[in-house]
Formats: C-alpha cells, structure tokens, sequence
C-alpha cells in the first residue's frame, strides 16, 4: 500500500486562527472564496477576508471576557455622551469654572465604569463615589456664586433676581450628586447586604431613582433659560437649553440601566452554573462578591 503524500502547508496556513478551521460551516462562502486552491480570480482577496475576520473574532473574544455586569458598559458609555455634551457647551459658550471640573468628572466617571464592566474591580465604588462628592461641592459653589472663578467676586445676588430658580435647582444637583455619593459608599461597603437569588443589590434600585431626579433639575433648567432668562442681560445660548434637554433623556436611560441591572444581577443559581462551565465566576453586584445562597448552591 503506498503512502498518499501531502504537500507542506502553505505560509498562510500555518498561521490561520484555529478559530476560523473549526468554524468553517459560520464561515461559509467566505471560506470558498478565500481557499488557495482556488483558480478563480478573486481568490486574491484572501488576505483581506482573513483580516477582517480575525478582527471580528477578537474584537467578539474581548467582549466576552470582561468580568462586570453588561449594564456597567453601557452606563459608561452614556457617562461619555454626558461627557461629550459637558464638551459640546465649552465650544458655545464662555467657559467658567464649573464647566472643566464637570467635564472631568465625566471623563473619570466613564472610565471607572468601564474598567469595572471590564475587570469587575471594585475600587471603581469608590472612585465614582469621589466623583459625586466633588460634583456635590462643585454644584453648591455654582448655587452660591454664579458663573464666576475661585478669583472673581462671588455673586450672591442672583439669589434676588431672575436667576434664582437656577440657583435653587442647582443646589437640588448638589443633593442628587450626594445622594449618588453616599449610594456607591453604601454598596461598596456592603456588596452582599440585601441580595437575594432574584435581584441584585438594593442600592442600584435606589441609584436608578437618585438618577431618575435628574430629569426634575435638567428639564426645568432648560425651560427657566428658554423663559424667565430671555431678553434679559441674562439670557443663555440656545444650546444650552438644547443640552439640558438632552441631559434629562440620558438621565431616564442611566435610570433603566440601573434598574435592569438590580433586575438580572440576583445570585441565581442557573447564572452560576452558566458562568461556571464558561470558566468564570460572575461579578453580579458589580463586585466579585456573591450572595451567601447562590455560593451554597453552586458549592
């Protein structure tokens, strides 16, 4: 009987992702299209099929190995859109103090949220609790003096005049910022206090309604700006009406996000078993930690 003999493989072959040998039913047409033995003439688009799809499997792999709850992710991303209109208003309008420290803590905000969706690390707690506390502060100043710099006289008589519903609603964003402060502090320090194997920690319930509140200071900043503003010496850019509309939106959506997260992030023990066979523990209170009964179970 004599030996079928087989041609080396190719350079390209070598190093082909295995992913893409063992998926070759997903790949379809895009593997006839991309075979070397292929003689027809399009076969040189090979390199460009493999490319992108070996970009496509890693960019899939990446997100499936992060640690923290989807709802994170996606709360990060609505913090830079916040982020991106904090942004938006410094290009408009003459830029005073508090514009620059609120973009930051956005900045810093949105990043802690997506490390933790990606690492599961809960020090971000404590970060974005800092956040708020600096918000807080940043938001009484703003009640107190107006528009001005640590520099410049403070202005205390908009307290009197036609700009005090803007004063008042601010010091309601400083509580709100506090409230969100104290929750992330409360949560960190207590990871498994209230959890129970159908919802998740209490404290992302009740830091959906502190973000809730956020619609009761944007909506109503922009409508004073739009009227008891106009045609005084007061009166504000149209875009920042347009933004603290917009505000009051992605505030709703960080509330539902919130929501669905204290919703699904319970210590089921179907979601242990499911993350177990993956090879990970999941991080379902935005922390590593676990309810006591979802451990029995998975035990």
């Amino acid at each position: 009987m004599t030996a079928v003999s087989r041609a080396p493989p190719s350079h390209r072959q070598q190093h082909q992702p295995g992913g893409l040998h063992q998926a070759g039913g997903r790949c379809g047409s895009w593997n006839k299209l991309c075979d070397d033995d292929n003689d027809d003439p399009l076969a040189d688009r090979r390199g460009p099929c493999m490319c992108i799809l070996t970009l496509f499997l890693r960019m899939q792999q990446w997100f499936e190995a992060h640690r923290g709850h989807n709802q994170l992710g996606i709360r990060g991303c609505l913090v830079l859109l916040q982020a991106v209109l904090t942004a938006s208003l410094m290009l408009r309008v003459e830029v005073f103090a508090e514009l620059p420290v609120t973009l930051a803590c956005q900045l810093v905000t949105s990043l802690s949220l997506l490390i933790h969706w990606r690492t599961g690390y809960s020090g971000c707690f404590v970060l974005r609790a800092c956040m708020s506390f600096v918000r807080c502060v940043n938001c009484l100043y703003w009640s107190i003096c107006g528009r001005v710099w640590l520099s410049e006289r403070c202005e205390v008589e908009g307290w009197w005049d036609v700009r005090e519903p803007l004063r008042i609603l601010h010091v309601a964003a400083a509580v709100r910022q506090l409230a969100n402060g104290i929750s992330l502090m409360l949560q960190h320090h207590g990871p498994q206090c209230g959890v129970s194997e159908r919802r998740g920690h209490p404290q992302l319930l009740y830091r959906g309604i502190i973000r809730c509140t956020g619609v009761f200071v944007q909506f109503p900043l922009g409508v004073v700006k739009l009227t008891a503003l106009e045609a005084t010496r007061f009166e504000r850019d149209p875009w920042e009406v347009v933004v603290n509309f917009s505000r009051s939106i992605v505030a709703v959506l960080e509330s539902f996000s919130l929501w669905e997260q204290w919703r699904t992030a319970g210590a089921r023990p179907s979601t242990l078993s499911r993350a177990s066979a993956a090879g990970r523990m999941p991080l379902l209170l935005d922390t590593a930690a676990v309810g006591p009964a979802g451990r029995k179970r998975a035990a």
